[in-house]
This record gives C-alpha cells, sequence and structure tokens, in this order.
C-alpha cells in the first residue's frame, strides 16, 4: 500500500513543482487526481471502458493500485499472485520520483 501513497505523492510534488501558486497546484492536482480515479477502476471496471480508456489505464498507477487492493481484500492474494502489479508500482514509483528530484 505504501507503493500508492509513493506514486500519488510524488505526483502532487511534480506538480507544485510546476506551479506557481498554491492555488494553481491544487486545480491541477484536483484535474488529475479525478482523471486518474475515474480511469482506476475503482467505479467502472476496465473491460468495459472503450478502448482508448483501457489504454490509459495502463500508463495509470491507480489501476494497478486496485488491482492490488481487490486482490488482496477480495480474493486474500498473496505477495507472489500480486507481484506484477507490486513490480509495475515500483516502476511508477522509481520512475514518478526521479522525475520529482530532477524537476526540484
Amino acid at each position: 500500500m505504501i507503493f500508492g501513497i509513493l506514486d500519488v505523492s510524488g505526483l502532487g510534488l511534480i506538480i507544485s513543482n510546476y506551479s506557481d501558486t498554491l492555488q494553481q497546484s491544487m486545480f491541477v492536482m484536483f484535474f488529475f487526481i479525478l482523471i486518474l480515479v475515474l480511469l482506476s477502476g475503482l467505479f467502472t471496471p476496465i473491460n468495459s471502458m472503450p478502448e482508448w480508456a483501457q489504454w490509459i489505464t495502463k500508463i495509470n498507477p491507480l489501476s494497478y493500485f486496485m488491482q492490488v487492493l481487490r486482490g488482496i481484500y477480495l480474493k486474500g492474494s498473496g505477495l507472489m499472485d500480486l507481484l506484477a502489479q507490486f513490480l509495475t508500482l515500483c516502476g511508477f514509483v522509481t520512475t514518478i520520483n526521479t522525475w520529482l528530484t530532477i524537476s526540484y
């Protein structure tokens, strides 16, 4: 669960690095979080989304986080069952935090 928190907080810090004011960073973050949550598979299954939206969910860290949460809470999956999602989230954390460090 720590990977999802690191992804979203890193994204917030990247946005704040590029923003001039607090209000601007709040609006941009609200926009991104709204889109990421709607395309994460939380409210609608990814398979029932249009094809273009399914491609966007492949670069959405929250969609992998939702798969991990569903696997743990609904199926009782272990680490080995969710290893692909964990490794993908680790890749997102590395990429986002590298971008964050460079943009700072």
